[in-house]
């Protein structure tokens, strides 16, 4: 399936990825479909001695101000970031969330 580019919400888009996360910043993808908000941040977590990228994944409904429900969340850890660039992608756009069968999500 083709999935439609990442667009970061916090940085300059034109930085190259590798340099906003070599000094220390991170790039946060921000989206909300058919009631459901969808988070994915990259970030360097360690280096070993190569840097070590995390994915982390966080997908929830709101149903009122204040009253967050978390729905599925997950962490990668890839030593290759085109790797994690593409599980990025994958997990923003595509997870494994059942609308259909998810608690407030029909």
């Amino acid at each position: 399936m083709l999935l439609p580019p990442l667009e970061f919400m916090n940085e300059d888009p034109d930085a190259p990825v590798d340099e906003v996360l070599r000094t220390g910043g991170r790039r946060t993808a921000f989206r909300s479909a058919h009631g459901i908000t969808h988070v994915t941040v990259l970030v360097i977590s360690d280096f070993d001695p190569d840097p070590v990228y995390e994915v982390s994944h966080s997908s929830f409904v709101e149903p009122k101000p204040g009253d967050r429900r978390p729905l599925w969340e997950s962490t990668t850890l890839h030593h290759v970031l085109d790797e994690a660039l593409t599980t990025m992608q994958q997990v923003h756009f595509d997870p494994p969330i059942d609308e259909e069968t998810t608690p407030g999500t029909a």
